[in-house]
């Protein structure tokens, strides 16, 4: 299966302190060698904007030690096109946050699993965890 870590779910599993707030079940589809786990370059610059507004000082290490992090732990990144860009336009009708809308989109067009705890996703219409 291909696997979309949300935001905080990649926050949590990629720090010391996070990996508590993992649940057995999202560490073990984690962990899972049979899984492809992708990290989106939107949640990058989430944590970007959020790190640089004062607004999450924990991720520091991981914006500056990013490719070490995502390689040791045998993530792949995927990026954003301009098809995936029109359908996130098209979710802000049900969901006013644009990073969501961006990472919607991106589960769509790769047909990839979000694992995620925000509940608002399930509204729009995309396969979760």
């Amino acid at each position: 299966m291909n696997i979309l870590l949300d935001t905080h779910i990649f926050f949590w599993a990629v720090s010391q302190t996070g990996l508590l707030n993992l649940t057995k079940k999202e560490k073990a589809i984690i962990t899972d060698i049979e899984h492809s786990i992708y990290v989106s370059n939107i949640s990058l610059f989430e944590m970007s904007i959020k790190h640089t507004k004062g607004k999450w000082q924990q991720v520091d290490k991981i914006l500056n030690n990013y490719s070490n992090i995502i390689e040791a732990h045998q993530f792949k990144e995927t990026g954003f096109t301009g098809e995936m860009a029109i359908s996130a336009g098209k979710y802000t009708q049900q969901h006013s946050d644009p990073f969501d809308c961006m990472i919607a989109a991106q589960v769509k067009h790769n047909d990839f699993t979000l694992i995620t705890r925000d509940k608002i996703f399930s509204k729009l219409n995309i396969k979760c965890l």
